[in-house]
């Protein structure tokens, strides 16, 4: 009776040796996965990141664009202040040199279309079109929808 009561706790023990051993590979296992996804979530932080720095640069860039055509667009719409006329000058002369005095209308660039990238630039830079030659816009998307 001794031998077989002996028997089954050393039996018992090695089941639980064996379930202690797998809980262990387990937690050893699951570390390992928890450990590998968190290095994945750190370098995709690490990539935002860098995605963030460059989408701010390029923002920091577009507003000193943004800010420089403005201050091009307000002086462009002041008209001059004074005209100094000059002795012996005539009329046509006044109103060339007042011709070459006023702004010109910008005109719209092949980079410009290749270098509008985002949304607000093309609604722009259509907007600039239209306005530059509005008949033609409209010959366009008159043939467009024709054919």
């Amino acid at each position: 009776m001794k031998k077989h009561l002996r028997l089954i706790l050393e039996i018992l023990m090695g089941l639980l040796l064996a379930g202690a051993v797998t809980v262990a590979y387990w937690s050893y296992s699951g570390k390992s996965h928890v450990m590998g996804e968190l290095t994945e979530a750190s370098e995709g932080m690490e990539e935002a990141q860098q995605e963030l720095n460059k989408t701010a640069k390029e923002l920091k860039e577009a507003q000193e664009k943004v800010a420089e055509l403005s201050a091009k667009v307000e002086t462009m719409d002041e008209p001059p202040q004074e005209i100094e006329i000059q002795d012996g000058e005539s009329l046509e002369e006044i109103k060339a040199r007042m011709s070459s005095l006023k702004p010109k209308k910008p005109t719209i660039s092949a980079d410009m279309l290749n270098t509008a990238n985002t949304y607000d630039d093309k609604v722009a830079l259509i907007r600039m079109i239209v306005s530059d030659d509005s008949t033609r816009v409209a010959g366009v998307l008159k043939n467009m929808i024709q054919s």
